[in-house]
């Protein structure tokens, strides 16, 4: 009976000893673990990608306020140049009629003053000039400067 309690003893310790040690492998693979995911967390992969993506994101950040405040600028110069041609459009076209009034007006008194002379050259054979020019040709040298026109014709 000694004997095999003595071989249960040396068989129990034996097993308690592969499990202290199992236990021992299993702690020392749990902090190892615990270490490696610590580690894991504190390590920053892609470090220097990453730092570089977001040097490139600010000066996207920066040439987009610049492009954003370069459109709201030529956005207004378009819309001030819009209001200068709607403008020039205005006053040419004022101009246009005020040229086209004041030609008509010429116009008109040249047309007037044509038919003054085409009534006065109608008639110049039972006026004055008529009979200047039948009777008289060099009348213009001497008469002509001092007669009056309205003379002449009547």
């Amino acid at each position: 009976m000694r004997k095999q309690e003595s071989a249960l003893r040396e068989k129990f310790t034996s097993d308690a000893d592969i499990l202290k040690h199992q236990r021992v492998q299993k702690e020392m693979a749990g902090k190892d673990a615990a270490y490696q995911e610590k580690e894991i967390r504190r390590k920053k992969y892609f470090d220097t990608e990453i730092t570089l993506l977001k040097g490139h994101q600010e000066e996207l950040g920066k040439r987009k306020v610049a492009r954003v405040s370069a459109l709201a600028v030529k956005s207004n110069l378009i819309d001030s140049l819009k209001k200068e041609g709607d403008h020039i459009r205005e006053r040419n076209r004022l101009m246009a009629e005020q040229y086209t009034e004041k030609n008509t007006q010429e116009v008109t008194a040249l047309e007037a003053h044509v038919r003054t002379i085409d009534e006065k050259l109608s008639v110049h054979q039972q006026a004055l000039f008529g009979y200047l020019q039948e009777h008289y040709p060099d009348w213009f040298q001497t008469i002509g400067k001092v007669c009056h026109e309205e003379l002449l014709f009547n």
